[in-house]
Order: C-alpha cells, then sequence, then structure tokens
C-alpha cells in the first residue's frame, strides 16, 4: 500500500524500483524451476535484495509512526501502509477494515471494528478515492458501523476511509487500501 499513496512519498527504496526487482525475481523464479545452474543462486540473491528493500519501508513507516500525533494515528499509519501492527508483542486489532464481499464482484464492505459506540450518539462517515486520494467520493453517513460500496471495477485500485463521530468528536480518517475484485 505504500506505492501511489502520498502519505508515504518520501519512501526509500521508491516503489518503483522495489516493483523492478519484483519482476526480477519473478524470471528468476521461472528460471530455479528449469534447474539450470547458478540459477536458485541467482534468484536467491534478488530475493535477499527484495527482502531488505521491504525491511527498510517497515523502518521507514515505524519512523513515521513514532513521530505521529498520538498512538492512534500512529497505528493509522502503520495499518495504512499494510502491515501489521504490535504492542508489547500483541497484534493491535485495526479499527476499520474493507474487504471484497464474496461472490459479489466490483462491491468492497467498509467495518468499524473495536469501537466504543455512545449509544444514539455515535455516528459514521464513509469515503474512497479512485486517485489515490487526491479527489474523495463521499458515501451516505449515518448510525451505521458498515457500508458498502458498489460499482467498482474489478482489478481497481481505491483508498477507503471511515471515522466515527461519537458524542459530537470526530475520530481521524483511517485509511485502507484495497484491489477490487
Amino acid at each position: 500500500n505504500i506505492g501511489g499513496n502520498i502519505v508515504y512519498g518520501a519512501a526509500v527504496p521508491t516503489p518503483g524500483s522495489v516493483d523492478a526487482k519484483i519482476v526480477l525475481l519473478t524470471k528468476a523464479q521461472v528460471k530455479a524451476k528449469t534447474h539450470v545452474t547458478g540459477s536458485a543462486g541467482d534468484r536467491d540473491v534478488i530475493l535477499e535484495d527484495v527482502r531488505m528493500d521491504a525491511f527498510s519501508w517497515v523502518a521507514f513507516v515505524q519512523g513515521l509512526a513514532d513521530r505521529a500525533i498520538n498512538f492512534a494515528a500512529a497505528v493509522a499509519l502503520i495499518q495504512g501502509s499494510g502491515l501489521l501492527v504490535k504492542v508489547n508483542g500483541r497484534k493491535v486489532k485495526a479499527p476499520f477494515a474493507a474487504t471484497n464481499k464474496k461472490g459479489a464482484a466490483g462491491v468492497v464492505d467498509l467495518i468499524m471494528k473495536a469501537i466504543k459506540a455512545v449509544k444514539g450518539k455515535t455516528t459514521y462517515e464513509w469515503r474512497y478515492s479512485r486517485d489515490n486520494g487526491v479527489t474523495w467520493i463521499p458515501l451516505l453517513s449515518g448510525g451505521v458501523a458498515n457500508e458498502q460500496i458498489t460499482g467498482l471495477i474489478s482489478g481497481e485500485s481505491i483508498l477507503t476511509s471511515g471515522r466515527y463521530i461519537a458524542d459530537r468528536v470526530a475520530s481521524a480518517w483511517i485509511t485502507e487500501g484495497i484491489v477490487v475484485a
């Protein structure tokens, strides 16, 4: 989720360079399966380079999270990048999830989880973006902790975002990227 998201724009290595290495890794894996002498070793060298890039991204995202204004913002940064959050060795559940609806092409379910709603005083706002967060398309808001986006194109990559307003205090927007099934 780091590629194409303005929040992670300064990531090193760049997503484009990692994508190029993954293409090389895929080709090297195909060659390694033919059992050509030395091909497995060549693949392993490229694999290690891709792994080091992944570790660099983890360190980059952790640095962003360390400088976040609060814990919730740090969790949102980490989860928005596609990584999992652990606090004292325990995974922190994402407060927001975007999932493809099983058996329905072009439909994405949005779910706000782990939020203690204030009865009658909690509302939810939803939105999505088809251009990596440059413009947002608002969805209906209301007192239900889930929403559905329909009419999307299979294979399309979108950003989804949600927040809750409890007792007139709005949370930060929580964003998650998804490739539409």
